[in-house]
């Protein structure tokens, strides 16, 4: 029981610390500046996988908004790594149910330019969740 506690006191000390790094900083600024889109794109899914572990919420909001840009632009690799990153999160909160949706579209998205690495992230995962 005393590890538990111990746990969750470092991840509650952390988290702040890890919110606030230079790099997010700078991730952050570099979405308000005038680069391509498929950069922004990019960014935003960075800046999703930085928080996967410690801000769902941030990873939800960077998550979405690579899949808009990404969606408008027609940039497949970038829309299926921010389903994936949305995905993870949704399984690690336990709604596995919505969690295999976003898979199945991380999928589908990825079976359009055969994006390899997203079509195996998402069979993997999936394999996880369905053989539960």
């Amino acid at each position: 029981m005393r590890r538990f506690f111990v746990v969750v006191f470092a991840l509650i000390t952390v988290h702040p610390m890890i919110a606030q790094t230079p790099e997010i900083d700078s991730l952050v600024e570099l979405t308000n500046s005038d680069i391509p889109q498929k950069d922004k794109v990019d960014i935003y899914n960075k800046l999703a996988f930085k928080f996967l572990v410690f801000d769902s919420v941030s990873t939800a909001k960077y998550g979405s908004e690579a899949i808009k840009i990404a969606s408008e632009i027609g940039y497949t690799e970038g829309e299926s790594d921010a389903y994936y990153a949305i995905g993870w999160v949704t399984k690690v909160f336990g709604h596995h149910t919505k969690a295999i949706e976003l898979f199945n579209k991380v999928l589908e998205v990825s079976s359009r330019s055969d994006y390899v690495k997203g079509l195996a992230n998402g069979y993997m995962v999936l394999a996880m969740l369905i053989g539960r």
